[in-house]
């Protein structure tokens, strides 16, 4: 809903950059840019509906969870680290970076 419905999401990382003090096995302490634009197969960010918020915490018990944020009504996509504005755009913004990556790779 935050993107594909055009929506917009607030993010804060400052949870995840606690989570990933360390980087396993490299000595590295993770940065905001690697946290915004690393991709695993184990990362996933979801929105979720709050009457739906129980029924997705008990589907994923004894996994390890993080809530970062919000959607919002605004068609931005602001991520923060704490107070810390780190990035702000607009979905259209979004949306045509996408299609010109798309469009490059197909």
């Amino acid at each position: 809903s935050a993107l594909g419905g055009r929506l917009g999401a607030r993010i804060d990382i400052a949870p995840l950059l606690q989570s990933l003090q360390m980087l396993p096995g490299t000595g590295q302490h993770a940065s905001t840019s690697r946290v915004l634009f690393c991709e695993t197969p184990s990362r996933f960010l979801v929105s979720v509906a709050p009457p739906q918020r129980a029924a997705f915490e008990a589907a994923l018990a004894g996994q390890v969870c993080l809530e970062l944020g919000g959607v919002t009504a605004d068609g931005t996509l602001q991520v923060y680290n704490g107070s810390a504005l780190q990035l702000q755009v607009t979905l259209d913004e979004v949306y045509t970076a996408f299609s010109r990556l798309n469009g490059e790779l197909s």
